[in-house]
């Protein structure tokens, strides 16, 4: 079964849910009071990107003074740029001095954390583990002391972004 079986399989059982166990019923708006809902999705992070990072950031909500489509992308690109940034900056403190010492370190670690509203992380919590401990408390040491190191921009709005990474170590290969 591909994934895109499994997607329409989750679709229609969430429809289901929602019709039978919740009581919910779709009912389109009649045709007059149809508005347009801009909803910023970042399919990159679901997919493997070169990177090997997953997002779980929330869709932006347009801002009064953007109007249209191109106000809605230019958030995206913005939003974007800054998840790469903060990526970058965790990779970049990945060998610090837990690491030192250390012959070989191979493995993944996956994190999750919430990026709050002046760009500090909140909420580190281990998702996977590499399986050596030490790895692991270096990876989360590179994303807590990335934290506020990044200026987050404005057009992202104050909301919390929640975000998921997974650090790559492939030290002494």
């Amino acid at each position: 079964m591909s994934s895109t079986h499994r997607w329409i399989v989750c679709l229609i059982f969430s429809l289901v849910i929602h019709n039978q166990v919740l009581g919910h019923n779709y009912t389109p708006a009649p045709p007059g009071e149809q508005g347009t809902i801009h909803v910023a999705l970042n399919a990159r992070g679901c997919a493997g990107t070169s990177e090997n990072t997953f997002a779980l950031h929330p869709a932006l909500e347009p801002l009064p003074e953007e109007k249209g489509k191109a106000g809605a992308d230019h958030r995206k690109q913005i939003l974007n740029r800054y998840l790469k940034q903060v990526r970058k900056e965790i990779h970049r403190n990945k060998f610090s001095p837990v690491t030192q010492g250390r012959g070989t370190m191979i493995g993944n670690v996956k994190y999750r954390f919430a990026i709050d509203k002046t760009g500090g992380f909140t909420g580190i919590s281990l998702v996977q583990s590499s399986g050596d401990p030490a790895m692991d408390t270096a990876a989360g040491h590179a994303i807590a002391v990335s934290s506020h190191r990044v200026e987050r921009p404005h057009s992202t709005g104050i909301a919390p972004i929640a975000l998921g990474i997974t650090i790559k170590y492939q030290y002494g290969l």
